[in-house]
Parts: structure tokens; C-alpha cells; sequence
């Protein structure tokens, strides 16, 4: 079975850096690190097909 994908594509909220992520076409939520401050992130969809929106994880 081939699984579809897409980019999550998402800002750092620590350094605003644009990240993405690859993720299942399905999938909801993902979690994901900023390639430049390291910050890890919950990402959540939006509305967009591609925008993610996310939220700092302490």
C-alpha cells in the first residue's frame, strides 16, 4: 500500500524560521524541531492545504 504525502510547511514561533516536514496526507497533527533554534513544536492543520500552524512545547 503507497501511503500519500504532502510538505507541512510551518514558522518557528522562538525565531520565526520557515520549517517543513513531510507528513502522511491524512494525518491531523505531527510534531516537528526548528532546523535553526532546535525549538520543538506541535503542528496543527490549517485551513490552507499546506500552512501548518504551531505551537511552541515546553
Amino acid at each position: 500500500m503507497i501511503e500519500t504525502m504532502q510538505t507541512a510547511e510551518w514558522n518557528c514561533t522562538k525565531c520565526g524560521v520557515t520549517n517543513r516536514k513531510l507528513v502522511k496526507q491524512d494525518q491531523a497533527q505531527a510534531n516537528d524541531r526548528c532546523v535553526t533554534c532546535h525549538a520543538r513544536h506541535r503542528l496543527t492543520r490549517d485551513a490552507r492545504p499546506v500552512r501548518w500552524n504551531a505551537v511552541a512545547k515546553t
